[in-house]
């Protein structure tokens, strides 16, 4: 599919009944600018769906001013001016900034679509049931400044992995969009918030097909694919082909053990040494080793050093011998495939997990808010799953959450070893997780195969490389020793059909 179309060199797509309430709006005010006001909405549908952690969206998208200015302002046009008229029309709803003094919380204003939109139904018809509009971007200050945007990000991303990017343009990517949506309204007829969020991404995918980056604090390569449901892999081919994915089995709980074991076998070494460890020069032995498993060639956002200097002075430098076997442990059990198997049974029995219907829930705090919710899920294992990686992530202030709780129980000296790494900033512990990732698998492992199979089509989806099913063989074996060989311990890649 390619990214130019009859509509025009860029596009956005909007529900229908959306774009032609934006239209009537806009004639109200000559000073207003239709084609940058569907930017604006469909920015905000964008990263509201952008996610896969939110399951039905986010409910708040953030919009930095700043960002704004730079990539949407014309010399006719101000992007806070027109978001303001769309709340004072009811397209929009705004919650206002917040500025913390100590900086820490800080947050941008914030937009949602107007709730009036997602309870209009009609014979159990939502929105993104309804048909969309294909809204081309012609007024020349605004396209200008959209693809000059979006080619500075697609060039930085092919300067870094060309041998990914090329097959994101291709144009023998087919999506059975009929069929797609046959199958989200047959499954998801009591979980609108699902529903919706499926509908967007099929509806929108020759959009999202225009766009990928590799920025932000994870470094890692940001597409379509990246943000699709997993449910809606099945209807893409590829030149007529399924496609197949190969996986690091627990990928973020396997990379944190890459990083406690790093932290392990330097103390065992430095110890064997010299008798003792002191604060200063441990901490600065394990950022060079962390070091290493990261790309120096961007801006790193994270304090890697004051990671390492906490984990040392609150736990290292009076460790027990019985603590670092609890953390071999909990490394053994990642490794071997266990560890949700065994938070799942003793969260099942704390009552943390409960079973209703052949269904079962958790409470957990919604990720853009301090409000718990009850979570379903389909097995016990993705519930413990989300669970783990929910206490691997959070703040080491959360503790109103039961089920992360429980997980600190359960593993109180892991708990202490991972309270200790994110003290300084506790989002710094997953970006690392995932820069550490994006280098193995973007810039090693995805390279080495393209320069040894250079026409087997290759798409990345963060932790996963997939191609089409006659190559799959190829793909997964060759994966699979490069990682090895990598992490210097063995990985285990699974396999999955689109």
């Amino acid at each position: 599919m390619k990214t130019s179309t009859k509509q025009g060199d860029y596009f956005v797509n909007l529900p229908s009944l959306l774009y032609s309430d934006l239209k009537a709006v806009c004639k109200k005010d000559d000073s207003i600018s239709l084609e940058l006001s569907a930017l604006l909405v469909h920015l905000i549908l964008t990263n509201k769906y952008a996610d896969k952690n939110f399951q039905g969206g986010k409910e708040w998208v953030n919009l930095c001013a700043k960002i704004l200015r730079d990539n949407y302002n014309t010399k006719e046009y101000k992007s806070s001016e027109h978001l303001k008229f769309l709340v004072e029309n009811a397209i929009l709803e705004m919650q206002c900034h917040y500025h913390d003094p100590s900086g820490k919380n800080s947050r941008s204003r914030a937009y949602r679509i107007h709730q009036k939109y997602f309870d209009i139904k009609e014979k159990g018809k939502t929105l993104f049931d309804r048909a969309f509009a294909i809204i081309p971007v012609t007024e020349s200050g605004i396209k200008k400044k959209c693809l000059k945007r979006i080619q500075q990000r697609k060039q930085k991303a092919n300067r870094k992995v060309s041998h990914l990017t090329k097959w994101l343009t291709s144009d023998k990517f087919k999506f059975d969009k009929a069929t797609a949506i046959k199958f989200v309204e047959s499954k998801y007829v009591k979980q609108e918030g699902k529903k919706d969020k499926r509908l967007f991404h099929i509806k929108n995918f020759e959009a999202a097909l225009q766009i990928y980056s590799m920025e932000g604090r994870d470094n890692r390569l940001h597409s379509c694919f990246t943000a699709l449901s997993s449910d809606l892999k099945q209807f893409i081919t590829f030149d007529g082909k399924p496609l197949k994915e190969a996986d690091i089995k627990s990928s973020q709980p396997f990379i944190l053990t890459i990083v406690l074991d790093l932290i392990i076998k330097e103390y065992h070494k430095q110890i064997n040494k010299k008798g003792y460890i002191t604060v200063t020069h441990f901490t600065k032995r394990i950022t060079k080793l962390l070091y290493k498993y990261l790309n120096t060639t961007i801006d790193n956002v994270i304090d890697i050093y004051n990671m390492c200097y906490y984990i040392t002075s609150n736990v290292l430098i009076n460790i027990q011998t019985t603590d670092i076997k609890c953390i071999e442990k909990f490394i053994f059990s990642i490794r071997s495939g266990d560890i949700y198997e065994q938070v799942g049974k003793e969260l099942f029995q704390s009552g943390a997990i409960w079973l209703e219907d052949g269904i079962y829930y958790t409470k957990l705090l919604k990720k853009d808010s301090k409000e718990q919710t009850i979570e379903p899920f389909e097995t016990l294992r993705k519930c413990a799953k989300t669970i783990t990686l929910n206490a691997i992530y959070c703040s080491p202030k959360t503790k109103a959450v039961r089920a992360v709780n429980e997980f600190r129980k359960l593993f109180p000296i892991v708990t202490k070893w991972l309270d200790a790494l994110k003290k300084h900033n506790y989002s710094d512990l997953a970006v690392l997780m995932q820069q550490m990732e994006a280098k193995a698998v973007l810039l090693h492992c995805s390279k080495k195969i393209a320069e040894k199979h250079p026409k087997l089509p290759l798409i990345s989806r963060h932790d996963s490389l997939s191609t089409t099913i006659d190559n799959f063989d190829v793909l997964h074996s060759e994966y699979q020793v490069l990682l090895t060989d990598y992490f210097g311990v063995n990985v285990e890649v699974g396999k999955e059909d689109w």
